[in-house]
């Protein structure tokens, strides 16, 4: 899917401090980090030349990574979801064969109805968990 995302609609509007992503167990969840070719594993018979072993470097380009945005609106098919980026993932944890969970700390807090996590260019979207975590100064700890 172009541009997958997955979005939480609020019961209200909160003030995120933090969201907290686990892609799905296995190898797999390397397709939350690149938009290359790589199948399901960094393999290195699988990885050109350049990227290593896929452990050892940053996936930064327009359509790598995993977007975290908090906004008041919600997100469109095939859309770059609205809203302000609280953080991306682009470094695999080492390892790779178990649920790899991220916690993204927003900058600065940002108020909004919707949490979206978004893949960038054309990928299969590997999310097991999210935890959306409230500005704890403000309320408590988790949505």
């Amino acid at each position: 899917q172009n541009n997958a995302w997955w979005q939480l609609r609020l019961s209200a509007t909160e003030t995120i401090s933090s969201v907290t992503v686990a892609f799905r167990r296995g190898s797999c969840g390397s397709r939350s980090l690149w938009g290359g070719t790589l199948g399901c594993a960094f393999d290195p018979a699988n990885v050109p030349a350049g990227v290593g072993n896929g452990y050892d470097r940053d996936f930064n380009a327009t359509n790598d990574g995993t977007i975290i945005r908090v906004s008041t609106s919600p997100c469109a098919v095939n859309q770059v979801c609205p809203g302000t980026i609280c953080g991306r993932i682009f470094r695999p944890q080492t390892g790779g064969t178990t649920v790899a969970s991220y916690t993204v700390d927003c900058p600065t807090p940002i108020t909004g109805t919707y949490v979206s996590v978004q893949t960038p260019g054309n990928r299969i979207h590997q999310l097991s968990q999210v935890v959306v975590n409230r500005d704890v100064r403000r309320r408590g700890p988790s949505c």
